[in-house]
């Protein structure tokens, strides 16, 4: 670990605030953690953001080691206006117009939960084919980005996408796109392409309940701190140290008093 700020990127499974996660095991190592991990983010919104942190902090291959996790293919997150937003509005410079990020977690299988508007764009505007290519381009421009500016980085797959490859005819993605034709293939190679063999959810899933080295939990769909901590020490030993140790040894009730990180360029806690 020779770098001096790391950033996280992906939804839940890197910023949740029950209990560390496999960013929080990383980031505590060094000087700036940034965490920019948003519960229910779709992977077009993790590349947006990566985006827009380079515009903010200027990833340098000097300084900076990046990790992400990428997420659900079909997550769709919008941008909504302020309530008080409206073209008739008058403009004042005293006030600051913030948007905010929907973010609902995977809308393409039917969830009774979910906003009306959610229900909304899963019946009438998104469509599996979309997600599909949504989270290959997303992944290819944050490829692409990083090692252009030769920064030191890591993407894995926090959620597990491979029914895109194995159900692909049943979802429709047997169609073909125009310029780049089927979309599978393009994500077999995102597979092949990423950190990890295994996603965060496989593992968990294969090692949990009755013969698996994990009891079921009470987390719901969000893995314990010691599947994370597990899942790195298995694929990535090398980002994880003492710190993470005594991290994983700390309550949840208290684990965040030994994270002290940036987000959104605010230092928590206070």
């Amino acid at each position: 670990m020779n770098k001096r700020r790391f950033f996280a990127f992906g939804c839940s499974y890197t910023n949740w605030p029950e209990n560390p996660t496999w960013a929080d095991f990383v980031g505590v190592n060094y000087d700036e953690y940034y965490n920019f991990g948003k519960p229910g983010a779709c992977n077009t919104y993790i590349m947006q953001k990566l985006i827009e942190m380079d515009e903010i902090y200027n990833f340098n291959p000097d300084t900076d080691f990046i990790m992400i996790a990428l997420t659900g293919f079909g997550r769709f997150t919008y941008l909504r206006a302020p309530k008080d937003y409206g073209w008739n509005s008058t403009y004042d410079d005293e006030i600051k117009w913030y948007y905010s990020w929907e973010t609902n977690g995977d809308i393409m299988f039917r969830n009774d939960g979910h906003p009306e508007t959610a229900k909304l764009i899963r019946d009438k505007i998104f469509n599996f084919p979309w997600a599909a290519y949504n989270s290959w381009i997303s992944f290819t421009i944050m490829k692409n980005l990083l090692k252009s500016k030769n920064i030191e980085h890591k993407i894995i797959m926090a959620i597990d996408n491979e029914h895109y490859i194995n159900e692909g005819y049943t979802l429709g993605l047997h169609h073909l796109f125009d310029n780049i034709g089927h979309i599978v293939p393009k994500i077999k190679e995102l597979y092949a392409k990423l950190d990890s063999d295994e996603s965060i959810g496989v593992y968990r899933n294969k090692n949990m309940g009755e013969g698996g080295i994990y009891p079921n939990d009470n987390n719901g769909n969000h893995p314990s701190k010691q599947v994370y901590y597990d899942y790195l020490a298995k694929y990535f030993p090398e980002l994880i140290t003492d710190k993470s140790l005594d991290l994983l040894n700390t309550s949840n009730e208290i684990w965040k008093s030994k994270i002290v990180y940036k987000q959104h360029g605010t230092i928590t806690p206070e």
